[in-house]
């Protein structure tokens, strides 16, 4: 948690650690900008016995011009600080994908969906010798109301009963701080039909609009009679990749659609020893008549996670362009630097400095800057993540595992600095070529 303000920092939504990240950046960029003396130190051991000639002359000048460092060191911090969260994100959503799988499915392997006017019959799953246990739902839908929404809205409701729970337990996001464990909110669901469990984007109305949380109730409405019946919410689950929507007991179902109730959708544990792909493709070819469909939760998982990603690696696309143009422009202020300096870059050359110590104290100077930004960026995005990830109400009372993305944080590291260095490559060149009678006689 937060060492600071930690009940506030822990139910801060997304813009707060979007300010946060900008403030920190800043503060970053204005320390990186006066550390004048530090530099200038190592300028001076660098020079000692004719060293580091190069790297003096390059350093020199961003020294002398701090806004113009700053700005330029702030754009490279930005967009690196929001590539590093991103990535860092992805990381952590796909190494923790096993994780959720392993809580959605509460011990079973394959979920399967039946026509609900041909449905499968329990006893004849139960007796196939590759399956080990089996747990029926009920699923359909119903209309619900809440107070953030406008009128009722359709969405998916599944009846389940204690067979859900004789393998493990689905793993929560959140649950009510009267009960102990995950289980005992799944029981107290089970003994009440006027208690439910939602997914944490339940009945979501909008990017910016408030999701229910625990405690809080809503409304949902008999299909035939048109009666409304008030929940409240015990538990919250994780994202509702597997459409189960509200889980409340079967009682409630039974009120909501009469009975008897159809069982359509199952959980199936296989044997031990058995494959759960091959058992689901046996199982889909079993029951072909009654539309079968059945899938593993690791697959499930692996699709949901790969939309998540997709959507992610789209967002990095945009902000790889915004970095790209930061470089082309690393590489105009670069141009304009040799126009500025023309008279100074003659005079270096009329003293005897060499092409190549030109072209290195060019080349210097904007790796000094893509290095600060990238060292920053990267930094600050790791940080902010880890506390973002650990630390946020966001992601439930455990939080999210933190996972360094060393293969992806070399690529931002890396890439950069050899981009800035291939933009900065020709101005450089031009500088070095420069002849010491044309720059000292052109005027500016």
């Amino acid at each position: 948690m937060y060492p600071l303000f930690g009940d506030i920092m822990g139910a801060a939504d997304m813009t707060v650690f979007v300010v946060q990240g900008v403030v920190l950046t800043a503060g970053a960029v204005s320390l990186a900008a006066s550390l004048d003396r530090v530099w200038t130190f190592a300028i001076e051991r660098l020079g000692r016995g004719g060293r580091g000639l190069a790297p003096r002359l390059g350093i020199a000048y961003p020294l002398a011009r701090r806004f113009r460092t700053s700005m330029l060191l702030g754009m490279f911090s930005l967009v690196i600080f929001t590539v590093t969260i991103t990535t860092s994100f992805s990381a952590a959503i796909d190494g923790n994908t096993d994780a959720t799988v392993d809580q959605v499915a509460a011990g079973f392997d394959v979920l399967l969906d039946t026509n609900a006017a041909n449905p499968v019959d329990v006893e004849a799953l139960a007796a196939r010798p590759d399956v080990a246990a089996v747990a029926g739902l009920v699923r359909g839908a119903a209309n619900f109301e809440a107070v953030h929404l406008d009128g009722p809205r359709s969405w998916p409701i599944t009846g389940f009963d204690s067979d859900l729970l004789e393998r493990g337990t689905p793993g929560l996001f959140r649950r009510d701080e009267t009960y102990a464990s995950d289980a005992d909110v799944y029981r107290a669901v089970l003994d009440d039909p006027t208690l439910a469990i939602v997914p944490e984007n339940f009945l979501v109305a909008g990017v910016d609009v408030p999701v229910l949380d625990v405690g809080d109730t809503f409304t949902v409405i008999e299909p035939g009679s048109g009666q409304s019946r008030e929940l409240t919410i015990a538990g919250l689950g994780e994202a509702d990749w597997l459409g189960n929507g509200a889980l409340v007991s079967r009682e409630l179902t039974a009120a909501l659609f009469g009975a008897p109730q159809i069982v359509a959708r199952f959980y199936l544990a296989v044997a031990d020893g058995a494959d759960a792909d091959a058992v689901a493709t046996a199982v889909n070819a079993a029951f072909l008549a009654q539309g079968a469909d059945a899938r593993t939760f690791t697959t499930l998982g692996a699709e949901g996670v790969r939309e998540l990603l997709g959507f992610m690696a789209l967002l990095q696309g945009f902000l790889g362009l915004g970095l790209l143009v930061g470089i082309a422009g690393l590489g105009v202020v670069m141009v304009r630097a040799v126009r500025e300096r023309r008279h100074e870059i003659g005079m270096l050359r009329a003293m005897g400095f060499r092409t190549g110590i030109v072209r290195a104290a060019m080349l210097s100077e904007a790796g000094l800057i893509a290095v600060q930004g990238t060292v920053i960026g990267a930094a600050l995005g790791l940080i902010t993540t880890r506390q973002l990830l650990l630390g946020s109400d966001s992601f439930g009372d455990a939080g999210m595992p933190f996972i360094v993305p060393w293969g992806g944080l070399i690529l931002i590291l890396a890439l950069p600095l050899a981009a800035s260095l291939a933009a900065t490559a020709w101005p450089a060149s031009r500088a070095a070529a420069i002849r010491p009678a044309v720059a000292l006689r052109t005027a500016d």
